[in-house]
């Protein structure tokens, strides 16, 4: 692996622990139904995977949310599960801000405009980080693997793939990543990223 001018961090698992099932336990709670119900008609639906694709606005995700529960699905209770179910990683998000001080940082993540538009409230460690460098699928219509979506936030961040270095704990992202010609890291725990990352910061 080759020293990277741009640094790209995933978000859930990387900068933040997150939970999933703590999140779809507090959206059952909130709305009266299961979370089981949640799952199958959201997630398993393709519904979300959607939403990461920029198929959906945020309003009209909440909509479709209350179209498919059959409950409305109020704002408030969205951002708490999501927010609620993230825990910060105190030392991957110092090294991202030790980097950005030399290098490029960005963020990438997997997620629609319902979070990008209120990063601030649930994640605001990663904001402080990255700032307008902190990138969402939706805003490239496309997704994770996908090496379009890494070829054109390269694109916006004015590096070529060769000079990148995409971080991830998911091993088809990484590949997806590779297939676009980044250099690839799958992400264990801090400990095990590479040395020579930790020296450039």
């Amino acid at each position: 692996m080759d020293h990277a001018d741009c640094i790209i961090f995933d978000m859930d698992d990387v900068l933040c622990r997150y939970d999933f099932t703590r999140r779809m336990d507090i959206m059952a709670e909130g709305l009266g139904i299961q979370a089981e119900t949640i799952v199958a008609r959201i997630y398993d639906s393709g519904l979300d995977e959607r939403a990461d694709a920029g198929e959906f606005t945020a309003e009209t995700y909440l909509a479709a949310l209350t179209r498919e529960l059959k409950v409305e699905v109020p704002l408030e209770l969205w951002l708490r599960a999501r927010r609620e179910s993230m825990r910060a990683i105190p030392e991957v998000l110092e090294l991202a801000r030790r980097l950005g001080r030399k290098h490029t940082v960005a963020m990438l993540t997997n997620n629609g405009d319902l979070l990008r538009r209120h990063i601030a409230m649930v994640f605001p460690e990663a904001l402080e980080v990255f700032g307008e460098r902190a990138y969402f699928s939706c805003q490239f219509g496309a997704a994770k693997p996908q090496p379009e979506v890494f070829l054109s936030l390269l694109g916006r961040l004015g590096h070529a793939p060769r000079d990148a270095l995409f971080i991830d704990d998911t091993s088809e992202y990484v590949a997806g990543a590779r297939e676009a010609g980044l250099q690839a890291h799958l992400f264990t725990g801090y400990e095990a990223l590479p040395s020579w990352l930790k020296e450039m910061a």
